[in-house]
């Protein structure tokens, strides 16, 4: 992606102009840090030119296992195609993602626990349940026979009998009230919901007694309840309410069966057909008490309402409890049933979510509220849920300072025309991610105008071909597939290509078929992607408790080095709770082995599935050693490990009658230099078909430059000549050798002969 301003960048340039004294230059000061900081938030934006609407998703908190969630609303995913989703980290990057879609029919499971121990103290009430084993639950169902009391709950939960206990929920209120517009004149609410998921097998209730005269509650039995809706499964919706004319005030008279219930009647103005399983009611009133139905009506007209044939949806009584005093009833005791004295504890408490027994159809849906003596509830407003689309993705770890906030904001981008639907690797994972129970909840924000939004235009300038390249100094090829004419084309290379090319990927280049260049654009770091790395068990001792498993990217036999981000294990063992640490292997570069991630994975029921992701710093490693402490637990079985690699984005224009090659490996090539390079943030945000790569081979016309040693491999055209030169003077050498001793041999007679006389003058 281009280069962002960032949020730094935008204070120095604010704090340098508010050096200089003055009201004119804070003034300024102040402009420069408004214009700057609309530049970046366009620039934030400008990624995706050709969504026109966005939302934006905030994580909170650490996942357990690397992977986020959010509920999709049926509004989005009724109109825009799964894979035609953009989502961008805030950093520009673009984040793989998979679209599950879980059952509507989300049911629940109750499991019965076992009173096991009750003890009375002066001031509270201790009762011990045993649920039989480890369950997973969301809410509590208590079963208390008596009357006429408000009582605080304080809740704790442990995997054994003697603790230690934890506090899953705080003073919780529970009461049985007399009133006047609940069922039988009663409100009886002994369930208590949990903020969030739990696992636990004992549970410790703690039942607040605030006088001595308070009566002893007892407890019949526990029911804990858990959902089998996955986290992030469930969307909400803001419904308008337009009032309807109720019964009692029809023109045509008066139901004498309804002359005394005071009914208030709106029809939801829902989205046709609309698959919602819950309804949640929201009200100015401080206390009340209301009967509520869901109705579904068939032939509803304005001028017969009550002609109209109906369907109950759902039913059911909502309140919402205060600290105040209580509403005394308004029939007179019975006799024969004398009226008790109220145990009051001051608490609050309510229930306003109504469940349907049934997804609606096609008919009118209308909510009647039974108001008794009271007025209507003031400022009724409705908000309907159900289970429908999560997308699921991985988040990067929670660092320090500002890049960890940076990293916890993502942009979804929807609504593209032209937008190619995306084809992740990770939805291998997809059947995994869906029973993952440890996703971090994100939330989505309302639907917002992109405002760098433009409609793509054709790209008839962008050029096909660039100049001549000699391809013989490039070691490896890959032939690049294509099946839609003159388009603009994506390439996503792979990890295996990274450990062929320089850091800065200067040596990649695209020729044609007579090795002409073709221009392109690249994106580093554009997208994670996957590949199965190769787990080797190291050896152990049999008192060793530790299991380490060494993991290395293999190709043609060799481990190859690659930037690694993350690792992502499979761990087919339903039940465990491990520490483990990542490790890079030991080498010449690395003389120790540097922890590089350390974590706890856990696993405590089939329901949920072995995936957990470890994240990594990033740079390249050669091997991995993974190490899983294992306590006195057998080892783990891991059948699968994937390495996370962010690869990086090719874009060029291509035309699919010819055959193109992509060329990797050449050291001393430098990095190219295309005119297409000004229109790299058009290529990015035009939507491109997406060409795929053949297999990774050697070049057949590699040819080594200069260095004839390169890579273990020698010349050996230039061995012969050397050994033919070493060969030659060897033989010289033995000549000059030898030959001064002949020469001695064959004068030593005419040493011995006289000299010639002299001539006399």
């Amino acid at each position: 992606m281009s280069d962002q301003l960032s949020l730094s960048t935008l204070l120095r340039a604010v704090r340098s102009v508010c050096s200089h004294r003055g009201s004119v230059a804070l003034c300024a000061a102040l402009g420069l840090l408004v214009g700057l900081s609309d530049l970046y938030a366009a620039a934030s934006d400008a990624a995706q030119s050709s969504y026109p609407s966005l939302r934006r998703i905030e994580l909170k908190g650490t996942p357990a296992d690397g992977f986020a969630v959010v509920a999709l609303p049926p509004e989005l995913t009724s109109t825009v195609p799964a894979g035609s989703y953009r989502l961008i980290r805030s950093d520009g990057r673009e984040v793989p993602y998979v679209v599950t879609k879980d059952a509507p029919e989300s049911k629940e499971r109750r499991y019965s626990g076992q009173l096991i121990d009750t003890r009375h103290e002066p001031e509270q009430t201790l009762w011990v349940v045993d649920l039989g084993s480890i369950r997973r639950f969301e809410s509590l169902e208590l079963t208390i026979p008596q009357h006429q009391f408000r009582r605080r709950v304080t809740v704790e939960a442990s995997d054994e009998p003697g603790g230690p206990f934890r506090v899953i929920a705080r003073d919780v209120g529970i009461f049985d009230l007399p009133w006047q517009n609940a069922p039988g004149g009663r409100l009886h609410y002994t369930t208590l919901r949990l903020p969030k998921s739990e696992r636990a097998r004992f549970l410790r209730f703690q039942i607040s007694t605030r006088f001595r005269y308070f009566r002893s509650l007892s407890l019949q039995g526990v029911t804990a309840l858990s959902s089998l809706s996955r986290p992030g499964s469930l969307w909400t919706m803001n419904v308008p309410l337009v009032p309807m004319p109720s019964p009692a005030s029809s023109k045509h008279g008066k139901d004498k069966d309804r002359d005394d219930e005071n009914l208030s009647l709106y029809r939801l103005e829902v989205p046709p057909e609309l698959a919602f399983l819950q309804l949640q009611l929201s009200a100015r009133d401080l206390g009340f008490v209301r009967s509520v139905r869901l109705l579904e009506a068939e032939g509803l007209s304005s001028q017969l309402p009550h002609q109209a044939k109906l369907k109950v949806l759902a039913e059911g009584t909502l309140f919402r409890i205060a600290d105040g005093p209580i509403q005394p009833p308004t029939k007179k005791p019975d006799k024969k049933d004398p009226t008790e004295p109220i145990d009051d504890e001051p608490v609050t408490g309510e229930n306003l979510t109504l469940g349907l027994d049934e997804a609606p159809g096609r008919g009118v849906i209308v909510l009647e509220i039974a108001n008794g003596d009271s007025p209507p509830l003031s400022e009724l407003q409705v908000t309907v849920s159900g289970y429908g689309s999560r997308l699921i993705f991985p988040v990067s770890p929670v660092g320090n300072g500002s890049s960890a906030e940076r990293d916890s904001q993502y942009t979804l981008y929807y609504g593209s025309e032209t937008a190619r639907v995306r084809d992740y690797d990770l939805a291998k994972l997809t059947d995994s991610l869906a029973k993952l129970s440890t996703l971090l909840p994100a939330t989505l924000g309302p639907k917002q105008t992109n405002p760098r939004f433009q409609k793509p235009q054709p790209l008839p300038a962008v050029p096909t071909t660039g100049s001549p390249l000699e391809t013989t100094s490039f070691r490896m090829q890959r032939p690049v597939l294509m099946s839609d004419g003159i388009e603009l084309y994506s390439l996503l290379l792979s990890p295996i290509d990274l450990a062929f090319l320089r850091s800065d990927l200067g040596d990649l280049r695209v020729v044609d078929a007579s090795n002409q260049q073709v221009p392109y654009v690249i994106v580093p770091h554009d997208m994670e992607t996957r590949t199965e790395l190769r787990i080797t068990a190291e050896p152990s001792v049999a008192t060793d408790k530790v299991s380490r498993y060494r993991l290395s990217l293999m190709h043609q036999g060799q481990s190859q080095l690659v930037p690694m981000e993350a690792l992502e294990l499979t761990v087919s063992s339903s039940f465990y709770r491990r520490s483990v640490r990542v490790r890079e292997a030991k080498s010449e570069a690395t003389p120790y082995a540097t922890v590089l991630c350390s974590g706890t994975i856990l696993r405590l029921s089939e329901e949920d599935a072995g995936l957990h992701r470890l994240p990594l710093p990033g740079h390249p490693v050669k091997e991995l050693i993974l190490e899983v402490d294992n306590g006195d637990n057998p080892a783990l079985d891991i059948p699968q490990v994937l390495g996370v690699v962010s690869v990086p984005r090719v874009i060029y224009k291509g035309d699919a009658q010819n055959s193109y090659r992509l060329l990797l490996g050449n050291p001393s090539l430098g990095s190219p230099s295309y005119d297409l390079a000004s229109l790299s943030q058009v290529l990015v945000d035009y939507p491109s078909k997406l060409a795929s790569l053949g297999d990774l081979a050697q070049n057949p016309g590699y040819r080594p430059p200069g260095n004839y040693f390169q890579e273990g491999r020698m010349n050996w055209v230039l061995l012969g000549v050397l050994l033919l030169c070493v060969v030659v003077l060897l033989g010289l050498s033995i000549r000059l050798v030898r030959a001064p001793h002949q020469a001695s041999e064959g004068d030593a007679p005419n040493e011995a002969a006289p000299s010639p006389p002299k001539s006399e003058a």
